[in-house]
């Protein structure tokens, strides 16, 4: 079996890039995978603090085969931190896990995304990995792994021969189709409107795009049932985060090792539209007059998209 590098972007979050090694470090396979870390360079002076404590802790991790940082004299920004350190792997392995550092991991996340990733490299129909499992799909089956539209990047692996770069203008002819912006509604509301959001801001959101395109394309991102990742960085300091309890608290798996079920990839497309349920719901409220308020919301967003931008 191949064992593949976990790269780490980071940039000043001291105290939870250490609990994300350290979690890392006492995974199993940890002693046979290379850590890939890229320090980026503080841009603002609140960063530099945490990015002084960051540099000083890299000289003290251990329990992994190979440390390899990257650092750098000028602030790259995030996604040309993460793009690096992704190149860096691609030239010599077919596939990557790649996590923010703001989160904490069971003992079996290494051992899971390296059997999943060495299992279902020629599978079509899985286009990721996620050691990542929403609360909103516990207890929907007894199946040890769930496959879901929904694309999370909160620990997550990926073939190279599968990552799929499609230009910002193919978003932009999904939000003016109204046939697939309507099948992407009816899945999953809440990222219809991220995905007018980003486009509005003229940004690149992975996880949007990556959710949209398994959405159309009818792939998939394959989970275990139990979350074995936990992310912290909803305490307000994360990038794109707010301050979310329920995030810091999630039950995650407690085991050090993770049988792979050769039936289980069957057994999880069977129930596909059990999960398909519950995607539905996922960034919306619990209460169903909100979710209608909200649904209708992200309708009023494409109307006036449409209106405005027309079909350009």
């Amino acid at each position: 079996m191949i064992v593949y590098p976990v790269v780490i972007p980071t940039l000043c979050r001291y105290e939870h890039f250490k609990n994300c090694v350290e979690t890392l470090s006492r995974c199993t396979l940890a002693e046979q995978t290379e850590l890939v870390i890229g320090l980026d360079f503080p841009k603002k002076q609140v960063h530099k603090d945490g990015y002084k404590k960051i540099r000083e802790y890299l000289d003290t991790i251990s329990g992994f085969a190979k440390i390899t940082i990257f650092t750098t004299d000028v602030n790259l920004g995030a996604s040309k931190n993460s793009r690096r350190l992704i190149d860096y792997v691609y030239e010599t392995y077919d596939a990557v896990i790649i996590t923010e550092d703001d989160n904490v991991f069971s003992p079996c996340f290494l051992e899971f995304m390296n059997k999943i990733l060495n299992e279902y490299r020629d599978n079509t129909k899985v286009t990721s990995v996620s050691g990542y499992t929403a609360i909103s799909y516990y207890g929907v089956t007894t199946n040890s792994l769930i496959l879901t539209h929904d694309y999370s990047a909160w620990g997550h692996g990926v073939w190279k021969n599968k990552r799929v770069y499609r230009e910002i203008g193919y978003y932009k002819t999904v939000c003016h189709s109204f046939k697939k912006s309507f099948r992407v509604f009816m899945e999953y509301p809440a990222v219809l409107g991220m995905l007018i959001e980003m486009l509005r801001r003229g940004e690149r959101w992975g996880d949007t795009m990556y959710t949209v395109d398994n959405i159309l394309d009818d792939t998939y991102q394959l989970r275990p049932a139990l979350s074995m990742v936990r992310n912290m960085g909803q305490d307000g300091s994360g990038l794109h985060s707010g301050i979310n309890p329920i995030f810091l608290s999630q039950e995650i798996s407690i085991e050090d090792r993770f049988e792979l079920d050769t039936n289980a990839f069957d057994k999880a497309l069977k129930q596909v539209d059990k999960i398909t349920k519950r995607t539905f719901y996922l960034g919306l409220s619990a209460n169903r007059f909100k979710v209608f308020c909200q649904a209708s919301n992200v309708v009023v967003k494409w109307v006036f998209n449409r209106v405005c931008f027309g079909r350009k």
